[in-house]
């Protein structure tokens, strides 16, 4: 397909057929922010009002970023799946290995335009 360059400050975000980059890639990325402790790849994602919301509490973008960098739970991700998706929002499920433990997730993120603006996560424990 057609491949359109996006320019947010001074990093290049890469989309396809000039569609939002796909939730499974936007969570490449930022698994590969947690591992190289840098989130200046995944900022560009999130929109200034961004807010993640998980057993812990919510974090704004600025807390997100932060917790990236830290390194964060260090998560492990395996057997992804979109459950539905379309350019406003995204319903998927997964399983985490981190440091609290071995768990299936769902999450529920909001998009707008090209970033995401809400990320939710409810998690059990397996």
């Amino acid at each position: 397909g057609i491949i359109n360059y996006v320019r947010f400050s001074e990093v290049i975000v890469i989309t396809k057929g000039g569609e939002m980059a796909s939730t499974q890639e936007f969570q490449e990325i930022w698994l590969r922010c947690f591992d190289d402790k840098d989130s200046t790849e995944l900022a560009v994602w999130l929109t200034e009002d961004f807010s993640l919301t998980n057993r812990s509490g919510t974090l704004n973008k600025q807390e997100t970023l932060d917790w990236t960098t830290s390194g964060g739970t260090q998560p492990k991700i395996s057997d992804l799946e979109i459950l539905f998706e379309n350019d406003e929002v995204c319903v998927g499920k997964r399983t985490a290995q981190t440091n609290n433990g071995k768990s299936l997730q769902m999450f529920f993120a909001r998009k707008r335009g090209a970033q995401f603006c809400q990320w939710v996560m409810v998690r059990q424990p397996i």
